[in-house]
């Protein structure tokens, strides 16, 4: 028994089992999107704002650096870039220092006053700018250490031709193209050809550029009138950024699943607490009960469960239960008892019952007589009977009462008696049979009748006075001839009507003739599909089985009723008397 608990108790932890792993799994699952999205858009966040800080510091420090610096200033600039590129690159002694002070002392930052500079002049400005974009991006690149810097020249005949190029696998010099494919890069291409010099910073993430693998780029645009001039890029590993941005969601991810971890054991426990000890000791009280039948014990079990919920509602309904179990187990016993009483009362009543009809036949030279009674329960409602009036006289009474059972019963006793009684007196069968009615009448408060089939047998001549009171017509055979149907005078069931009257009729049986009469139970017996056995079929047994005693008949008759019925329950008492005059 306490290995098929342990075994309970893991299927049920089991199952709770299978519901928590697979939510965990969910949650989990949940978890780690949510974690990734929002680390990574913490990433995405953070990163762009360093480059945009990067761009808009180099930005600032080549472009506005003094107020001289307008933009239509560095437009000129680019365009001299674009047409001293070869030049620029080479290691120029000839500056005139001098001029160049006495020009900024002058300089108003218009175009107008520079294109009226010597060329040489002209060229050393172009370079000093030039050089500042150069240092201004040798410090931005030691100082963030991207994977690439640039800057790139965008007018219409030099699209992304290099202006100054940072790069671990070698720059590429002034005035070379940057030999990427624009389509490649819609981001850059959009604010190429973009006209409403909107001067926005953009990012976008590339598998070709610089090279085969994943860089996340930003770009700033140089807008002029409208138009980019030029655009900053900064270029950094995405491999390296990812790697990092894994890495903090694993972490993340161990602390959320330690958590997690430690709820769902956390929950399991609650779960045995709250739900699969009081199951087990539910189950274990329950076993118990069914062994030992002691409610006291199964009340004080329950009452240890404390849990607030239905398991503790279960557990006082058990409680209740087991009272009514008990209650209803006395009540049951008692029953039984009972019910053992009455049975040995009813079978008691069934012998009385049987013993106020006769059984000893009389064995006579002068006729054969046999009769038997069948109940439908333990005791029945028909009744037969036949005495001696006188030497020469023999009265036969057949009977059936309405109802079955114990008021059938007593009221066939109280009925044989009057009935009996009567005729003993030497009355006539009429007049047997209407002071019977009128007694019976005057005590019938429930309203209770009986059929009944009275005959005065004159012993020496074969003749028969007869009254037949709302029964069954009798079956005649007289010598050499076949059982049938004897029409006779009909009159009301016994009980109903106080100043009935009723019509007597003789007939006469020869010698070697038969009389038989039965209850309605003979001729009404069904079979399992209710069918009724019918006065055809009584009539053809009858015939079948004549010539030999009255009580070989009977009980031939009776073996072929119980074949048509087979298994179908006897809803009726089956009477029936026969005689034959020898």
């Amino acid at each position: 028994m306490k290995k098929e608990k342990r075994y309970r108790f893991r299927r049920l932890y089991f199952q709770i089992s299978m519901i928590i792993i697979p939510l965990f799994l969910i949650i989990a699952a949940v978890i780690a999107q949510i974690v990734y999205s929002s680390t990574l858009r913490g990433f995405l966040e953070a990163q762009n704002s360093l480059m945009s800080h990067q761009l808009e510091l180099i930005l600032g420090d080549t472009c506005y650096t003094t107020d001289s610096f307008t933009k239509e200033r560095v437009d000129w600039y680019f365009d001299k870039i674009e047409e001293y590129s070869a030049k620029l690159l080479e290691d120029d002694k000839n500056e005139d220092k001098q001029a160049m002070e006495d020009f900024k002392q002058t300089d108003t930052g218009t175009v107008e006053e520079i294109e009226k500079l010597p060329k040489d002049l002209q060229f050393s400005l172009t370079k000093e700018f030039y050089e500042t974009i150069f240092m201004t991006m040798v410090k931005s690149y030691l100082d963030y250490g991207p994977k690439r810097l640039f800057v790139i020249d965008t007018a219409d005949n030099y699209k992304t031709k290099v202006i100054c190029d940072f790069v671990d696998s070698g720059p590429l010099q002034l005035g070379d193209e940057l030999g990427i494919d624009l389509s490649q890069h819609p981001k850059l291409k959009k604010i190429i050809d973009s006209e409403d010099g909107s001067g926005n910073i953009v990012f976008e993430l590339s598998h070709t550029f610089p090279d085969d693998g994943s860089y996340y780029i930003g770009y700033l645009p140089l807008v002029y009138q409208g138009e980019t001039r030029a655009v900053i890029g900064v270029v950094y590993d995405w491999n390296e950024f990812n790697d990092a941005l894994k890495m903090t969601i694993i972490k993340t991810m161990i602390i959320c699943a330690g958590a997690l971890v430690i709820f769902l054991v956390l929950l399991q426990i609650i779960i045995y607490r709250r739900a699969t000890a009081p199951v087990t000791a539910i189950q274990g009280t329950v076993r118990e009960y069914k062994q030992d039948k002691d409610s006291e014990k199964v009340v004080s079990a329950m009452a240890k469960i404390k849990v607030k919920n239905e398991l503790g509602l279960l557990s006082q309904d058990i409680s209740e239960l087991a009272k009514e179990i008990d209650f209803y187990t006395a009540e049951n016993v008692r029953l039984a008892a009972e019910k053992e009483r009455v049975a040995a009362e009813l079978d008691m009543a069934k012998k009385i019952q049987a013993d106020q009809l006769p059984s000893d036949f009389p064995d006579r030279k002068e006729f054969d007589i046999y009769a038997s009674m069948t109940p439908a329960k333990e005791v029945g409602g028909d009744f037969y009977d036949f005495f001696f009036v006188d030497d020469d006289h023999l009265a036969l009474v057949i009977a059936d009462v309405s109802g079955k059972g114990v008021p059938a019963a007593l009221f066939m006793m109280m009925s044989k008696n009057i009935i009996h009684n009567l005729a003993s007196m030497g009355l006539s069968p009429k007049e047997v049979m209407e002071s019977a009615n009128r007694t019976i009448c005057a005590n019938n408060k429930q309203r209770m009748f009986v059929t009944v089939w009275l005959g005065i047998l004159e012993i020496s001549t074969g003749r028969v006075t007869a009254v037949n009171a709302g029964h069954e017509i009798p079956m005649i055979c007289q010598p050499g001839g076949e059982f049938e149907l004897f029409e006779e005078p009909h009159g009301v069931m016994v009980g109903v009507f106080p100043k009935a009257e009723y019509e007597q009729y003789e007939f006469t049986l020869k010698k070697g003739g038969s009389l038989f009469v039965y209850t309605d139970g003979v001729v009404e017996a069904a079979d399992a599909n209710d069918e009724m056995f019918r006065t055809d079929r009584l009539l053809t047994a009858l015939n079948e089985h004549k010539g030999g005693t009255q009580k070989q008949l009977l009980e031939s008759v009776q073996s072929e009723i119980g074949r048509f019925a087979g298994d179908a329950e006897q809803s009726d008492d089956l009477t029936m008397l026969g005689i034959t005059i020898h």
